[in-house]
């Protein structure tokens, strides 16, 4: 009777740290990469963004947020602001405190830097048309030149674009 009941605890004892566990010990692997690799990814999207369009991309600071775009990680940045040219003259367009970019957790192990998901908190979009009936935004957002190597770029498959207390 004992041995039947010391066999049962064992197939338990081995089921939870496989089902619980092994799970939560993977999760937090891949969030302590992501914090180690932070500044690099941070740095390499705002370099991106500055290099391929007009307007000018700022940012006060950055963390990850693994929980708030769930079922992305996200990266925070912090304080964005875009202007319409690299002078910074004039208003800024987006001037927003918190802006979480999602990732899918298996794309950014394979460095393969898809944006799935964008949340903007708190913060204004300022969309002014120029006389000539050109809008600030999209001149910000053009292109400077054709990408030659799209595989070394920041990609777009937005599932969705959120936007909470923004004017």
């Amino acid at each position: 009777m004992k041995l039947g009941f010391l066999k049962r605890r064992k197939f338990w004892v081995r089921f939870i740290l496989i089902v619980f566990l092994l799970p939560l010990i993977l999760f937090s692997t891949l969030i302590g990469i992501l914090y180690s690799n932070q500044d690099y990814f941070v740095q390499e999207l705002i370099e991106t963004l500055n290099e391929d369009f007009e307007g000018h991309f700022e940012i006060k600071g950055s963390h990850i947020s693994p929980f708030e775009n769930f079922p992305y990680i996200s990266l925070d940045f912090e304080e964005l602001t875009l202007f319409e040219n690299e002078t910074k003259e004039g208003e800024h367009i987006l001037d927003i405190h918190d802006v979480y970019v999602g990732f899918n957790i298996w794309d950014i192990l394979s460095e393969n830097m898809e944006i799935q998901s964008i949340v903007l908190k708190h913060g204004s979009i300022n969309v002014v048309q120029h006389e000539d009936g050109r809008f600030n935004i999209t001149d910000a957002l053009t292109t400077i030149e054709d990408i030659e190597d799209t595989n070394e770029e920041f990609h777009l498959n937005l599932k969705s674009i959120k936007l909470t207390d923004v004017d």
